[in-house]
């Protein structure tokens, strides 16, 4: 079960940002939208990786809730916006909302 999942968001930026998994640890996938922390407010991004292991900081905010029950994005489509992220050096989070 993953403790922690790295985020992208509809951002001109391709970092992704890493949440604990919290009260949502083993109901969390790849290509599902979650609603998170960001600065003074809180975002829509998409799941892109679920992670066992603590990243050097542990002191991570949780996921706020799910904006969805289940992916959109099935893997299929969600490694084709990978693809295009990499090919294009465009922001992983752009692609999954092109993707919808």
């Amino acid at each position: 079960m993953a403790s922690y999942c790295n985020v992208a968001f509809p951002l001109k930026t391709r970092q992704v940002f890493t949440y604990a998994t919290g009260e949502f640890a083993g109901r969390l996938s790849v290509g599902q939208r979650v609603v998170v922390p960001f600065g003074r407010g809180s975002r829509t991004g998409f799941v892109v990786e679920l992670l066992e292991t603590a990243p050097e900081r542990t002191d991570l905010k949780p996921v706020s809730r799910l904006f969805d029950n289940e992916p959109l994005l099935s893997d299929e489509i969600f490694r084709l916006a990978g693809w295009l992220a990499d090919y294009y050096c465009a922001p992983l989070g752009e692609n999954g909302g092109i993707a919808l």
